[in-house]
């Protein structure tokens, strides 16, 4: 299977990772003052003359967010959380206040955070701060019955994911659709998923792709089973509910192969 990210990837093929967002739970508070009391293992933020830059006092509220925001990406291959992720887990009763104390916290210089992007919260104590690569998300795709090409697609719309899930690959040599339907959960691939995909024309017998119908003008992530006797192609889904679909070859196109999972929150 392709890369997703998960605390213990569950893959198909080693050219595939799947990333799950996980739970993280949150400790009793550190009582953090200021870096010098932040974990070694984590670094603490050095000023210009080398010495540890003093910041003002947390409240309480600010750091269990640090807590959490610290243990969710270390839970999560260096992911930063979403500000809605945070509410939800620290129980806080709108996303201003999660923003409000963000904002105290980028003050006081403990994060940064970079305008625009949903996953945005870097430590700033930290060495090597979490980090985020923008791949395209092109639209949906149908892990079910196919659906209809989204005509008001844009590459403007991007997909946040950590450098680990792409290897040696750029962020513009892969893109991103999101799955809608249920064909694929046998292969670890659910409704609501993002998929990541490599552009390329063909495709191995039984590698999942995501596949053109030039017909139907349609868009399909089925596993690609050729028959060139017959000038067919058997779509394949990996739920034993559903059957496949059989097409021309003259028909179907592939457009690129599965190469990573970002799976839905739980």
């Amino acid at each position: 299977m392709a890369n997703a990210v998960s605390a213990k990837p569950r893959t198909a093929s080693a050219e595939i990772e799947a990333v799950q967002i996980k739970p993280t739970s949150v400790a009793p508070s550190k009582n953090y003052k200021n870096p010098t009391e932040v974990p070694a293992k984590t670094g603490a933020r050095l000023n210009r003359s080398g010495g540890r830059r003093k910041m003002n006092q947390l409240s309480a509220k600010q750091q269990r967010m640090l807590e959490f925001v610290e243990q969710f990406i270390d839970d999560n291959n260096g992911l930063p959380p979403t500000v809605r992720e945070i509410q939800q887990a620290l129980t806080i009763s709108s996303t201003s206040v999660v923003d409000y104390n963000l904002a105290a916290l980028e003050q006081k210089g403990y994060i940064s955070r970079t305008e625009g992007k949903s996953r945005a919260i870097c430590l700033k104590y930290r060495t090597t701060g979490a980090r985020t690569l923008e791949v395209p998300l092109l639209g949906t795709i149908a892990a079910g019955e196919p659906i209809p090409d989204r005509r008001d697609r844009t590459t403007e719309d991007t997909v946040e994911v950590p450098p680990s899930m792409l290897g040696t690959r750029k962020p513009n040599e892969v893109f991103a659709l999101k799955v809608k339907g249920n064909s694929m959960v046998d292969a670890l691939i659910a409704d609501g998923d993002i998929v990541l995909i490599k552009p390329q024309q063909t495709a191995e017998v039984g590698e999942i792709v995501a596949v053109w119908l030039e017909e139907e003008r349609e868009t399909t992530l089925k596993k690609w089973y050729p028959d060139k006797s017959k000038d067919e192609v058997r779509l394949q889904p990996a739920n034993p509910t559903m059957g496949p679909i059989v097409k021309k070859l003259s028909n179907a196109r592939v457009m690129g192969k599965l190469v990573g999972v970002i799976r839905a929150s739980i």
